[in-house]
């Protein structure tokens, strides 16, 4: 080997010694520092994931350490909502309930009927068209009241007109109580027909609003023909409930 490296001349020796310096570099390029390249690569995604790992770990640590403060906020915004509502009530009872309260102001009822009890989500949109179905109601009662002052005298238009304004205001406080309310309740509606006068509908009316979890969905009015008989009146009655 010696004798070949003797036998070159200088500019040989020059070139052989620049090409192993160069097969030098590019082997340490490529079985050294690529490698280690490629592995510092791998090793910092590994460190980025344990990075986000940890932050993940530390917030739900600090849900589980402020769980129990969210749960009693969750546990009384719960008992707020109930307490705007009746408890569970059976078929039996709901009709008893609203018979009753027909029958305490001289009503008839001629006709009742229940329907099944289901889940419903109460929201804001609701509570607009339970405001607007009251007005709706007062308006129509409003009516009624001018057609039948002709044959009444002027006390019996001041009683209504009273009785009107303090169901606004009823209704106006339950809807303001229901107002923010959006978690699951029960419902049952309630359709019944019933005979009397125009004055004992009011107060009946009046009732219902003054009832925690009662709405009248719908209300219509029919004079009789025949003065001898009373009036007849339909309304949809819906009750709201929620486990207690």
């Amino acid at each position: 080997m010696k004798e070949i490296v003797d036998q070159l001349s200088s500019r040989e020796k020059k070139l052989l010694y620049f090409l192993v310096c160069f097969l030098i570099v590019v082997g340490g390029w490529f079985f050294v520092i690529v490698p280690a390249l490629d592995k510092n690569t791998v090793l910092n995604k590994e460190y980025q994931d344990i990075l986000m790992e940890n932050a993940s770990i530390q917030t739900d640590l600090s849900q589980y350490l402020s769980a129990q403060d969210q749960l009693k906020v969750e546990q009384d915004n719960l008992k707020q909502v109930i307490e705007n509502y009746n408890p569970i009530l059976s078929t039996e009872k709901i009709d008893k309930l609203i018979t009753t309260t027909f029958l305490s102001q001289g009503l008839t009822p001629t006709s009742l009927t229940l329907s099944d009890v289901t889940a419903v989500k109460i929201k804001k949109a609701k509570d607009d068209k339970k405001e607007t179905t009251t007005n709706e109601t007062d308006e129509k009662i409003k009516e009624l009241t001018k057609t039948d002052k002709k044959n009444n005298d002027d006390k019996t238009s001041k009683d209504k007109t009273d009785e009107k304004d303090k169901d606004d205001e009823t209704s106006k406080d339950k809807t303001d109580k229901k107002k923010e309310e959006k978690d699951y309740v029960f419902q049952a509606k309630v359709n019944v027909s019933v005979m009397g006068t125009l004055n004992q509908i009011t107060k009946t009316i009046d009732e219902f609003n003054k009832m925690k979890g009662v709405e009248i969905s719908k209300f219509n009015f029919s004079e009789s023909t025949d003065p001898t008989k009373p009036a007849t009146a339909s309304l949809e009655i819906v009750v709201y409930m929620a486990e207690q």
